[in-house]
């Protein structure tokens, strides 16, 4: 709203509608402005101003308006018993009758439990009371003749407000509508685009006429030059007073999850979710042993997987995890590459410091709340037990499983690759004499590492970032990773697997810092995982000179149009928008046709392996 409001925008926040509040129902004649204002309670400071009124008939005449109607959905179910009661008769007042608890389809792993099932129904209903509230609202669009040159976009924060739902990553969380009218949209269209909730500010900034910044991630949908998106991100962190961190990455066809906290359970206590008759049902029968086993499994079982992954079209209610199903392996290294480049892409947040932590949580308890203090008392423990906890070395502060800070600690600004190579400069100055590290000439050895190095660097990073939470930490690692890669290149050997031989000396490097850091643990991640990725790294280096020479063999049989685009892709590191520029593609089609060419090479170079030896 901000950057409308400089431009001359009047913007407002409210219901959209005169004289009622976000339930359509009227305000008391003497309720003051403030009350009339749509939800504010953002998690960061904000300048009140931003926004001019309520409501958008207090503007000037032809001034332009932004307004962001606030429509409370699912949350019109919730309340004491006498708030769902008046729910309900106004639900009955505007249509006639409830929806049938008896009637509700409940997805696979909750329980067909009445209070369940009741909820479920009053969801549905609070859908409806909604879509009612947005035909009053375009209805009075209308009447004031401005519907007609009126951009509007209507979506959700979420998914519904359940066990698997609101603040986790799986399509009953992250699935919400996006649905957008106005001058040059054509009418009835729908498109099975990946879109983010970003992608409102580039398209709202278009249709105002405004420049689009360098810095915005979101998509303008309906811009000439606009291509889909291969993947959709989301992320999950601190809610709460609960300490969580969760990554995903939506393709068309597949769901991948990366659960950075998989020793705890799904259902961590949360005094907001606990409170609701629905989660208190499911923890009543977890505890009573009454609860059906995918149920039981979903939500309460630990350790949670590291990997989720999800054939969606196949399952769309995502109960089977194929991350280790053997026929899959192909797609979730393809899904875990990706995640692993959008987190650098993206810089994920450090997570929050305990400091911080300790202040938001003063907040909460500014009222006494025994079940919140109980909760917050049991991260800390946790944290105690190594399970949450991170420290910075760097800066002496212990930190907490994080949270999408608005204050973002990094050391620079600068790309990876651009510190990189400061870095090996200065090492190598004082290296270069020292002829005993490799039988060719220091020069020479010096060319062969940064060449290696820069063809993997990203993947190394990756790996580091996936271990270690605190980006301090991450990048002193990652440092320390490249000084001792080159004191040990004369032991690497020429032709093997370079990758799995720096993600040896990374985990050498992670375990030392935890071990130094032993009082304090330094890591969110449960040790079991660093252990079963160390091993798959073992097992990749084991059977990597075979692989290697199958996949030289099957690269050979590729069409000169494929085989050119692994080269650029994986030889020499090109990123996906320079590749569709270079062979006249959309981006999109750059990724589907890698991931055909992939799944054709990992067949070939699996066939020749499993074949007999002539």
């Amino acid at each position: 709203p901000a950057i409308l409001q400089r431009a001359g925008y009047f913007t407002c926040i409210g219901s959209g509608l005169q004289g009622r509040d976000h339930r359509g129902l009227d305000f008391p004649e003497k309720a003051p402005p403030q009350r009339r204002l749509g939800k504010t309670d953002y998690n960061f400071e904000w300048d009140p101003t931003i926004y001019d009124s309520h409501d958008w008939a207090e503007r000037k005449d032809g001034q332009p308006f932004f307004m962001q109607v606030q429509l409370h959905g699912g949350k019109l179910r919730e309340g004491p018993i006498d708030e769902r009661d008046k729910f309900r008769n106004q639900v009955v007042a505007t249509f006639g009758s409830l929806t049938a608890p008896a009637e509700v389809e409940l997805p696979p792993y909750y329980p067909r439990d009445p209070v369940l099932l009741q909820d479920w129904a009053d969801y549905l209903d609070s859908v409806r009371l909604t879509d009612h509230h947005v035909g009053l609202v375009l209805a009075r669009l209308r009447e004031e003749n401005l519907l007609a040159k009126t951009l509007v976009i209507f979506m959700t924060d979420h998914g519904i407000s359940h066990a698997r739902g609101k603040q986790f990553l799986t399509d009953e969380g992250t699935h919400i509508p996006f649905i957008v009218s106005g001058p040059g949209i054509a009418k009835g269209a729908v498109r099975d685009d990946l879109v983010e909730h970003i992608d409102m500010v580039p398209v709202s900034l278009a249709a105002a006429g405004l420049p689009l910044t360098a810095t915005l991630q979101g998509h303008d949908l309906f811009a000439a030059e606009y291509e889909p998106r291969a993947y959709a991100f989301a992320a999950r962190d601190r809610c709460d007073e609960t300490t969580e961190k969760i990554r995903s990455l939506r393709s068309e066809r597949f769901l991948y999850i990366r659960n950075y906290h998989p020793a705890r359970p799904h259902l961590q206590p949360n005094a907001y979710k606990d409170n609701k008759d629905i989660v208190r049902v499911l923890r009543r029968e977890h505890e009573a042993g009454t609860l059906p086993g995918l149920s039981e499994t979903l939500l309460f079982a630990a350790p949670r997987p590291v990997e989720e992954l999800y054939d969606c079209p196949a399952d769309p209610s995502q109960i089977y995890n194929l991350a280790a199903d053997p026929a899959h392996v192909e797609m979730l290294a393809t899904m875990r590459a990706a995640l692993d480049e959008t987190l650098i892409q993206t810089r994920d947040p450090a997570p929050e410091t305990a400091a911080e932590y300790d202040s938001d949580m003063a907040e909460y308890l500014r009222r006494p709340n025994p079940e919140v203090a109980k909760n917050i008392a049991q991260m800390k423990q946790w944290t105690a037990e190594g399970k949450l906890a991170e420290r910075s070395r760097s800066e002496g502060r212990e930190t907490f499983g994080g949270r999408n800070s608005h204050e973002f600690r990094y050391r620079t600004r600068h790309p990876i690759r651009k510190k990189t190579k400061l870095f090996v400069q200065k090492n190598r100055r004082r290296t270069l004499g020292l002829s005993e590290m490799a039988e060719t000439s220091p020069d020479q050895t010096a060319e062969n590492y940064l060449q290696l190095l820069n063809q993997h660097e990203k993947s190394l990073a990756a790996y580091v970032y996936a271990l270690v939470n605190d980006r301090h930490d991450a990048e002193d690692i990652i440092q320390s990773c490249k000084l001792t890669m080159w004191k040990q290149f004369a032991q690497f050997e020429p032709g093997s697997h370079f990758v799995a031989w720096a993600r040896r000396i990374a985990l050498h490097q992670i375990l030392n810092y935890r071990r130094s850091a032993k009082r304090k643990p330094l890591y969110s991640i449960d040790p079991a995982f660093i252990e079963a990725v160390a091993a798959e790294i073992d097992r990749e280096g084991d059977t990597y000179s075979a692989r290697s020479e199958a996949l030289q063999e099957c690269l050979k049989q590729l069409p000169e149009n494929q085989r050119r685009l692994v080269l650029l892709r994986y030889y020499e590191d090109h990123d996906i928008s320079s590749i569709a520029q270079e062979t006249d593609r959309t981006e999109t089609a750059v990724y589907k046709l890698l991931s055909r060419v992939r799944s054709a090479l990992n067949d070939c170079v699996t066939a020749r392996l499993n074949a007999p030896a002539s």
